[in-house]
């Protein structure tokens, strides 16, 4: 049954990372919106939702460490893999690695398809229901 731990590891590494990824890439989108250019949007981002990853990642780490007090091996391998790793991915990664990237990337950190861009989308359309009249 040991084996299966890192499988499980990662997959529910995977869901916590997005749900703080999706925390701090909603609010800079929401920045760069407002016309804020990318840099400046990461900081107010990282600013305005640092201390709420920080407070989520504290409170998830504390109830997986708790699984560290089981006798059981499996569940307190669980507990140390899932506290290290989300204290990592919210202090380091989230805190630093992402900015970071994106700030380096600028705009093309948002790039999409043709078809998946959602800025110009509402003027294309309104723009063919014009020429349809």
């Amino acid at each position: 049954m040991l084996w299966l731990i890192p499988l499980i590891l990662f997959v529910m590494l995977m869901g916590i990372g997005i749900d703080y990824n999706i925390f701090i890439l909603t609010r800079i989108r929401e920045e760069i919106h407002k016309g804020k250019e990318t840099k400046e949007a990461v900081v107010d981002a990282v600013d305005w939702t640092g201390g709420i990853i920080t407070a989520l990642a504290l409170i998830m780490a504390g109830a997986f460490g708790a699984m560290m007090l089981s006798s059981n091996a499996m569940l307190q391998e669980f507990g140390f893999a899932l506290t290290v790793a989300i204290l990592l991915d919210a202090m380091v990664v989230r805190t630093y690695i992402v900015p970071a990237g994106l700030a380096v990337m600028g705009k093309k950190a948002w790039w999409a398809p043709g078809r998946l861009q959602r800025e110009g989308r509402e003027e294309k359309m309104r723009k063919r229901s014009e020429k349809k009249q």
